[in-house]
């Protein structure tokens, strides 16, 4: 009897313990999404292929079963229960897909898997809005997750937050509904003008497959999300016409009519009917702020085509890349605007369609960078004239709403399997990221900024950030998992710099930041002072001042030249940095060298003092080099995290907060001198050389991340070594071979110094050096 209950008993945890693993390996609804669409597509683009042989076209075949079984496994008992006809599309698309595979129709197969994706596009909204009427915040963020990237407005936002806010139950259902909605409808609308310009110009190049692909996205966005809303906001009449229409474009792409008057009508139609459709009625804040965003994206778009183009051809192709970027995303967002211009504005309409034109075509054609300048400030202009904004620098607010968007057209763009794009991407979320939100957020919480940057970087051993994944060509949802902590730590970000200033808050920033930055300054320079005070050295402080004078003035000329006529780029700031810090080392390492090594034995310090007497400038002059650098060093950040907390802090506490860490870093400064006047001359050498071993040892480690962030130098993360933000931010040690490599190497050199000094002690008769 016992045997049976014992073996009864190890059945049943052998269960238990099988239908736990089988549940923590079950993946999200989102995760399924993006396994699905990765397979599908993955199939499309093989069949663009001529000539695929047969044992190919089998492993397609097994690859699209399986993702029509994880499809059957994971979304399709939810969808037939809440979005019937979201999974009769569905499964009408994989019937689709697996006859073109099978008659290698690589048109069909483009038109299928958009079918297969805006279903599963549009179950997952429907599913979110039951979710929501239920009060399930956790399902409905899930599927909220699953929905279209890369081309899209600046909405996405504002569903997250609705969710977020219904989980901490400060929204009530209907409400999130409602917010859900004038996000996501929103997004939808874009993403079928999109799919309309982007079947145009397909359709334009001769390319059938993607521009069924592209026609048979609009149809389906059109009749599987946004059908109802259509309906409402267009009349039925007019809506029923769209929806022929884009019937029309998708039955003729199938069968290779890309042209023709039949063709031509049908889509002139479609986009007269979407030239004012807004699924939302926009509030005049939202008005405000998207026309705001058009204005700014408009001289962006301006000034880095300017940049880019030499003599008619690309000279930088990133700064032209952004130029794009921007173009496109000025039309999506008069798009959204044109409803409201019409109404305010009629006669503006044709004109600002004719600017919005132009400004196309003259990037593309890489025309003359004069003409854009104008027709970009015409633009400019009229925005002013209707809505009353004003071109200028990203704020905080938009930077927060450009960089989720452009980590879904990261997503959008590895999906195709263009790595390059995508890394494009990366790089200008991170451009967004620094300085607008980093600038602000550093005296907020300079941890958090820390996580943040090194997320858009190599990220851990255990969590690789954007750029590793991108270089490996990491799975889809690996990077979408990636972007979803990024856009976390973003929304606690946001909560942080939205956060109404107060006068604590305003004090402890500005203390902070001082402290921070000029803290190593000081210890520095008050290191140097109090030694060479010690050994009763003269002639030092005009050098040291004079030095240090400089660093400061020129942080504030490179402050001015960054902000109005350099226009350094992340990568230039970052590389100055760098650089800067990487030659304070070096000089406060020889400097100290020089000091110390011969300082150990008090008979030399007379020997000192004369070969200073004698070669008093060459010397002299490395201490002001030195006094420069180290302040120059912190200075230029410290005058740009001033000017982000002066932006929307309180005058009054942000001075006191000056004042007291000036105080207290001169305090420390004191102190250090002071020292070397009370301990014994060898006390203090010993206390001051590990002091600025280890500034020397700080700046090394965040002279390599600047050269890192610039992209100069590979980062190449740590199993195991402790994954600190304080310890980066406050030690300079970071968990990447490199900067441990060049730590160490500069440890070895320090530690050989002071061998070598604590030998010339013991020497009988040591001999006066220079």
């Amino acid at each position: 009897m016992r045997r049976i209950l014992r073996f009864a008993t190890i059945v049943l945890i052998a269960a238990g313990l099988a239908a736990s693993a089988a549940a923590q390996e079950a993946p999200a609804p989102w995760q399924a999404a993006d396994a699905i669409h990765e397979t599908v597509r993955s199939q499309e683009r093989l069949l663009l292929r001529t000539n695929l042989p047969a044992d190919r076209k089998a492993e397609a075949a097994t690859a699209l079963e399986q993702a029509r079984e994880r499809y059957g496994d994971v979304l399709e008992p939810t969808l037939r229960a809440e979005a019937a006809e979201a999974d009769a599309a569905i499964r009408q698309g994989f019937d689709q897909a697996a006859g073109a595979l099978d008659a290698g129709d690589a048109a069909a197969m483009a038109g299928a898997s958009a079918v297969v994706w805006t279903g599963i596009l549009a179950g997952a909204y429907d599913v979110v809005h039951q979710r929501i009427a239920a009060n399930d915040a956790a399902a409905a963020a899930q599927w909220l997750k699953i929905r279209e990237y890369g081309r899209t407005s600046t909405g996405l936002a504002a569903a997250d937050e609705a969710v977020a806010r219904l989980a901490a139950g400060t929204l009530a259902p209907g409400r999130a509904a409602e917010q859900v909605d004038r996000s996501m409808l929103g997004v939808y609308a874009a993403e079928l003008r999109d799919s309309l310009a982007q079947y145009d110009a397909a359709a334009g190049q001769g390319f059938a497959a993607r521009a069924t692909g592209w026609a048979a996205t609009a149809r389906s966005v059109a009749r599987l999300i946004l059908a109802a809303n259509l309906a409402e906001r267009l009349g039925a009449p007019e809506a029923d016409r769209l929806h022929a229409r884009l019937d029309a474009l998708a039955a003729k792409a199938l069968r290779g009519e890309l042209g023709g008057e039949a063709v031509q009508t049908a889509r002139a139609d479609a986009q007269r009917i979407l030239a004012d459709y807004a699924p939302v009625a926009l509030s005049a804040d939202e008005i405000r702020q998207k026309a705001t965003l058009l204005s700014r994206l408009l001289g962006l778009t301006a000034m880095d085509y300017r940049d880019s183009i030499r003599g008619g051809g690309v000279s930088i192709p990133f700064e032209y890349q952004e130029a794009l970027t921007f173009r496109d995303k000025s039309k999506l967002l008069f798009a959204e605007l044109r409803p409201a211009l019409a109404e305010r504005s009629p006669e503006l309409v044709p004109e600002m369609d004719g600017i919005l034109a132009d400004v196309d075509r003259a990037v593309t054609d890489k025309g003359d960078p004069v003409f854009l300048r104008g027709r970009a400030d015409r633009g400019i202009e009229l925005l002013g004239q209707s809505f009353q904004v004003s071109s200028g620098p990203l704020t905080v607010g938009d930077a927060l709403a450009l960089l989720p968007v452009t980590l879904d057209e990261l997503i959008a763009a590895m999906r195709t399997g263009d790595a390059e794009a995508a890394e494009f991407k990366r790089i200008e979320a991170y451009a967004y990221f620094d300085p607008a939100i980093e600038q602000h957020l550093v005296p907020r919480s300079p941890t958090l900024a820390q996580v943040l940057e090194s997320r858009f970087w190599e990220g851990t051993a255990s969590e690789p950030g954007l750029q590793s994944l991108i270089a490996s060509r990491a799975p889809v949802p690996a990077l979408r998992a990636e972007v979803e902590r990024t856009k976390a730590d973003l929304g606690r970000a946001s909560d942080l710099l939205l956060a109404e200033a107060t006068p604590l808050a305003s004090f402890l920033q500005a203390f902070t930041i001082l402290l921070r930055e000029g803290l190593e300054a000081v210890l520095v320079l008050a290191a140097l002072v109090g030694t060479l005070r010690s050994m009763r050295i003269e002639g030092y402080a005009p050098w040291v001042g004079g030095g240090v004078t400089a660093g400061i003035v020129l942080s504030f000329v490179t402050w001015y030249l960054a902000r109005g006529i350099l226009q350094l780029t992340t990568a230039d700031r970052e590389l100055v940095e760098g650089l800067t810090g990487l030659l304070a080392a070096v000089v406060l390492f020889f400097v100290t060298s020089w000091i110390f090594r011969k300082s150990y034995v008090t008979d030399w310090v007379a020997s000192i003092r004369r070969a200073a007497e004698r070669a008093p400038a060459g010397r002299m002059l490395a201490f002001a080099t030195l006094g420069f650098f180290v302040v120059y060093r912190e200075g230029f950040e410290t005058v740009l995290f001033y000017e982000a907390i002066l932006s929307d802090g309180i005058g009054w506490a942000i001075a006191l907060g000056f004042a007291a860490a000036l105080v207290a870093i001169l305090a420390v400064g004191y102190a250090i001198i002071a020292a070397g006047k009370r301990l014994p001359l060898k006390g203090f050498f010993a206390a001051t050389g590990f002091i600025l071993a280890f500034v020397i040892l700080t700046f090394v480690g965040n002279g390599v991340r600047g050269l890192q962030t610039a992209g100069l130098v590979a980062a190449t993360p740590v199993a195991g070594f402790p994954e600190s933000p304080a310890l980066q931010l406050y030690l300079g040690i970071y968990p990447l071979k490199e900067n441990l490599t060049a730590q160490g190497a500069v440890l070895a050199l320090l530690v050989g110094s002071w061998a070598w000094s604590r030998l010339a002690t013991r020497q009988p008769s040591p001999r006066p050096a220079e």
